[in-house]
């Protein structure tokens, strides 16, 4: 008899679930404000109004689909529904918006700390790989954390708004009305629905919210999404008032002068250049100046625009709350201490969304690899139950982004179009599945919704060519990892080496031209990735990926030239789970224990908590054979994922580590004439599951080891003897074999 257990607590509860969305949508105003200045100046109140309203009717809509699916409804999880296919885009889309959410908000909260520009980019990096660094161990505590930093945020937030109430008249006097063609103002509202993804985190984790679900994710989206819309609002009027505070934002967009300097470097002949000229008065006549002004921006001009562009809430708190007591005088310099504060308390936040994100692109990739809808290897656990090949594509993927991509508009429409793109699948397959239990009219809108979503995805991929070859590359790669996963252990062996005779092929070509091209490519990289503008660095770079390629090209090759010669060994067919190494039925029949028919239940219940320590075992053993007791030797496989919807959890068939710890517990019981009873457990939390076990089946006592690990590795995982002491009930011993 084997007993196994996989269910996920429900712990997650609203206000740690709020401050986790708050992680999305309340650091959207960081760049959301600034973006809408960048591309409409004073008009750019209409463009957060609009913004709002899409965001308040994407979060209404998000509270039914909550509702309707208790245990995930995130697009993969929602969208399988009606095609899997269709949830498989939608999750790549999905994962494509955290790629460049980590990388965005690492960017702008730098750029919120105050970082010179230029340096930006690269301390951004480094923060992506500490995130990383802290996620290989699990993301412990991550609501809790989010929350302290939510708090924080909403203080200085509040005292910035109170501040910027007596500026609200000169805010509004300075708006107008977009005066730019209907096209153009579709055009710059699509550049600034960037506040969306936050609502797909918040479906993904219904599946661990406490119940009733509904209740729960009503109460962690509504306080936010009005806390959002409102104060955006707000500060969205004020930030038109800066210049009458003496922060001038330049007579127009910071767009239109961006503009105008890729004409000029488009036609080096541009000053007499007929096109070019038309172009630039194109964007004058657009910017209502003259064109003389918009080739003619000075220097100072240029880094304002860029400030508030970036960091428009620090700008705001520099000029509306600083000058009231809150500068601090050292000499000849001035320290704004309440924008200081605002920068670190605000660049934390952002922080903190870059960790959410790296947690979710995990989720993402473990859920789909157990679905056998990606390779397995993404589901091999480190000794923190994180996957680590997932890990590393989380944070490899990001910073890459921002080695191509180095500033916040062009990282900002490659954001939307993943998150866009998957809001639109979710709501689409929603509102078309007629199995959902909700009225006419709330699916209409959901239609309508999707409409809308699809449309503001088909300007982007028309408009931004950055974004579409950024979706088509995650989507391509995705689906081709998928091809390989459904279809190559299918391969008979002459099969298997045709493909990879192909594929080396491929990976020749490939590298030929890397190095017979290496000139062009060269100048290409040097021109488009920060890290290859120095030197030679560019040339070097692409002669190594010439030499990878060709030596991921000889060993396809010579794998091929094994399994056509019928000299590779193929894997025994019949998983007992797809796309899983089967487990020899010898194996899993020694990890059974004793038979139900067998086993006194009445006898004293011996919880031994192990992962195979055989000191400990034949200690429990002689203890249970004085005591009379029947041993239960508990297997606790840590999982420690954020998981995005239902997702089959790693059974024990597959875990070689429990089934000799199994086989060896029961030689060593059927030795002491000890009846024994398997259990295998997959949790986060380790100590809470040898908890709930001693509780569920009575146990007179727990018998523990003590962990060989080093302090340093006991105190990252945390010390599971201490907190099984510390909560364990008094009528249940505790043993410890050192």
């Amino acid at each position: 008899m084997l007993v196994t257990h996989s269910e996920r607590p429900r712990e997650l509860k609203w206000y740690h679930a709020g401050p986790m969305l708050y992680g999305d949508w309340g650091t959207s105003r960081f760049y959301v404000l600034g973006l809408a200045l960048f591309y409409a100046l004073h008009a750019s109140f209409y463009y957060v109004l609009a913004v709002g309203i899409l965001v308040a009717a994407v979060g209404w809509a998000y509270t039914i689909i909550c509702r309707c699916y208790p245990d995930g409804g995130g697009v993969y999880s929602a969208a399988r529904h009606t095609s899997q296919q269709l949830a498989v885009v939608g999750a790549l889309l999905l994962f494509a918006d955290y790629i460049v959410t980590a990388a965005l908000s690492a960017y702008d909260g730098i750029r919120y700390m105050g970082l010179p520009k230029s340096y930006v980019p690269y301390v951004a990096m480094l923060a992506i790989c500490v995130v990383g660094v802290i996620n290989y161990i699990g993301p412990k505590k991550a609501g809790t954390v989010a929350l302290v930093i939510a708090v924080a945020t909403l203080f200085l937030t509040f005292i910035l708004t109170i501040f910027s109430v007596p500026h609200l008249a000169a805010g509004w006097h300075a708006i107008h009305a977009p005066e730019v063609p209907l096209r153009n103002q579709w055009t710059n509202f699509v550049a600034v629905v960037l506040a969306l993804s936050g609502v797909e985190a918040i479906a993904n984790m219904t599946g661990i919210m406490v119940p009733p679900v509904t209740k729960t994710a009503n109460k962690a989206i509504w306080p936010v999404l009005v806390e959002v819309v409102v104060l955006n609002l707000i500060l969205g009027i004020a930030m038109n008032g800066l210049p009458k505070a003496g922060y001038d934002l330049g007579p127009a967009p910071a767009n239109a002068y961006e503009e105008v300097e890729n004409i000029q470097q488009k036609y080096t002949d541009w000053r007499t250049n007929p096109k070019a000229q038309e172009e630039i008065q194109q964007q004058a006549t657009l910017a209502h100046v003259a064109p003389e002004v918009l080739l003619n921006r000075s220097a100072d001009l240029k880094d304002r625009q860029d400030h508030y562009t970036d960091a428009v809430l620090r700008v705001m708190a520099e000029v509306y709350v600083d000058p009231h007591g809150m500068t601090l005088h050292i000499g000849s310099y001035r320290i704004g201490l309440f924008s200081l504060a605002c920068g670190f308390v605000f660049g934390f936040l952002l922080l903190s969304a870059v960790n959410t994100a790296v947690a979710d692109m995990i989720s993402i990739q473990y859920v789909m690899s157990r679905d056998t809808e990606l390779p397995h290897v993404l589901t091999r656990l480190n000794k923190f139950g994180v996957p680590y090949l997932a890990l590393v594509a989380a944070i490899g993927l990001p910073v890459v982004i921002l080695n191509i991509f180095q500033d916040l508009n062009t990282l900002a429409n490659l954001y939307a179009v993943g998150v866009v793109g998957a809001i639109a699948i979710n709501l689409g397959s929603c509102s078309i599945n007629h199995e959902m239990p909700i009225k006419k009219w709330e699916r209409a809108c959901l239609a309508c919704l999707a409409v809308i979503m699809v449309a503001i995805e088909g300007t982007l991929v028309y408009e931004k060519p950055d974004a579409r070859y950024f979706a088509l590359f995650v989507l391509c790669a995705g689906l081709a990892a998928r091809f390989f996963t459904k279809s190559y252990p299918k391969y008979s062996a002459a099969e298997r080496g045709y493909a990879l005779v192909a594929w080396g092929v491929g990976l020749f070509g490939a590298a030929t031209v890397c190095l017979y091209f290496e000139p062009s490519i060269a100048a290409v990289l040097h021109d488009t990735v920060a890290l290859l503008k120095y030197g030679e660095t560019a040339k070097y770079a692409t002669y190594l990926v010439g030499y990878i390629l060709l030596t991921f090209g000889g060993t396809s090759l010579t794998y091929a030239a094994r399994y056509l010669s019928g000299k590779m060994p193929m894997p025994v067919p019949a998983a007992l789970t797809p796309g899983l190494p089967p487990t020899p039925a010898a194996a899993l029949a020694t990890a059974t224990g004793t038979a139900p028919g067998e086993l006194h239940l009445e006898r004293a219940h011996v919880l031994v908590a192990t992962r195979g320590g055989k000191k400990l075992l034949e200690f429990a053993a002689k203890y249970c054979n004085k005591t009379n007791g029947i041993m239960f030797v508990l297997f606790v496989r840590q999982v420690n994922i954020v998981m995005g919807g239902p997702a089959s959890a790693p059974r024990v068939e597959e875990d070689a580590e429990a089934l000799k710890a199994f086989a060896l517990a029961a030689e060593i019981c059927q030795k002491q004439n000890v009846q024994m009873l398997p259990m295998y457990a997959v949790s986060s939390d380790v100590p809470y599951t040898i908890l709930d076990f001693a509780a569920t089946y009575n146990a007179e006592a727990v018998l523990m080891g003590v962990s060989r690990e080093g302090a340093i590795l006991r105190a990252l995982r945390g010390d599971v003897i201490t907190a099984v002491a510390d909560n364990l009930p008094e009528d249940i011993s505790l043993l410890i074999h050192a």
